[in-house]
């Protein structure tokens, strides 16, 4: 079995909250000075998926520690993931991922202007697999080797891959048995939190409401209520609520489905067509962002130029993602050809230059 333990700053959620929850008081200097810690994002279900870090680890991971797992392996699958923190004076489990993949080197998540997140990571794992235990759970506790031996908890790092004879006797047993008997009470958000239960009953008088005193910003509650609105009318302002609360709780593929599905209802609603080029490409659907750039295109108006600017941009990025260098200088020179920008012609000749000098 694949397992590694990660000591991280305590939080109550990891989807991304610091403020109004609490500070992170542990983790490191870092993290007390900045009040911030990056682990803060790692049960934040991102279009079905969970990014995990932790602090302190180089450039390389030593994945090979891992049974079954050589020094030319990229990657270690099926990586069982023990996400520990301070709690008062014990070191306890706070949450942990089972069927992760772990990486020798540390990944950037596809950014762009969309997810506004930058971020890295070292392990991956569909939400599914993620689980995330209440504070009055969080009762298990990881020794630290200093004042326990060698080999039986955390030393001076914030990782341990738990490989000692010890650990496999003495300690991975009952983690194992601890996290069997807790799946069920996990408190991160599964996807299908975020999908269309079917029901098509009309709102009530408290349901209506309810929806009625929502903040602008509880997206993930509104869902529920939105979808029994959709289901009741069918029309595109329905479908273009779903989409835009589904892509602020960061489910950036369902988004695009229900942008589409507003536009294709009604073509006049071309805020939802302008969503399509930058969700398509945060999903890394290189070809359907492109498709929609070029339609978006071709109704712009003439005086609409920033907008125009940023879809050839677009487009001749996913054109280099996607190997397809020539098609890519073929819209950087139509950027610099029709652009007024002068700062973004001067930044994309130069883009233009050093992919030739590396082509």
């Amino acid at each position: 079995m694949k397992i590694i333990f990660c000591n991280i700053a305590y939080l109550r959620y990891y989807d991304g909250r610091i403020a109004g929850e609490l500070k992170p008081n542990t983790g490191g200097r870092w993290v007390k000075e900045n009040e911030d810690a990056h682990e803060k994002w790692n049960f934040l279900n991102m279009d079905s998926v969970c990014y995990g870090y932790v602090q302190g680890l180089s450039d390389n991971m030593h994945i090979e520690r891992f049974d079954g797992v050589s020094k030319s392996n990229a990657t270690a699958e099926d990586v069982t993931v023990i996400w520990c923190a301070l709690k008062g004076n014990k070191t306890v489990i706070v949450g942990w991922y089972e069927h992760a993949t772990a990486y020798r080197e540390f990944q950037d998540c596809f950014y762009t202007p969309i997810s506004g997140l930058c971020r890295a990571y070292w392990f991956e794992t569909k939400a599914e697999n993620a689980y995330l235990l209440p504070e009055e759970m969080r009762t298990y506790e990881i020794g630290r080797a200093s004042k326990t031996g060698t080999g039986t908890g955390f030393g001076q790092y914030n990782y341990w891959f738990a490989d000692s004879e010890s650990a496999k006797k003495n300690i991975i047993p009952g983690v194992l048995e601890f996290i069997e008997s807790h799946r069920e009470h996990r408190i991160n958000t599964q996807t299908e939190e975020f999908l269309d239960s079917g029901d098509t009953s009309p709102l009530s008088d408290d349901e209506l409401d309810y929806l009625k005193s929502l903040s602008d910003d509880q997206y993930k509650e509104y869902l529920k209520y939105g979808y029994k609105l959709f289901n009741k009318q069918k029309d595109a302002d329905s479908a273009y609520y779903i989409a835009e609360a589904l892509e602020n709780c960061f489910q950036y593929s369902y988004a695009a489905d229900w942008y589409k599905k507003a536009y294709e209802l009604d073509n006049e609603l071309v805020c939802a067509l302008e969503r399509l080029p930058y969700l398509y490409q945060q999903c890394n659907k290189l070809s359907e962002s492109i498709e929609y750039s070029i339609k978006l295109l071709g109704i712009l108006e003439e005086d609409e130029t920033d907008i125009r600017d940023e879809l050839y941009c677009i487009i001749a990025d996913n054109n280099l993602w996607s190997n397809n260098t020539q098609e890519a200088i073929k819209w950087i020179n139509k950027l610099i050809d029709e652009s007024t920008n002068s700062d973004l012609i001067a930044y994309a000749e130069d883009f233009k230059a050093n992919i030739k000098e590396n082509m």
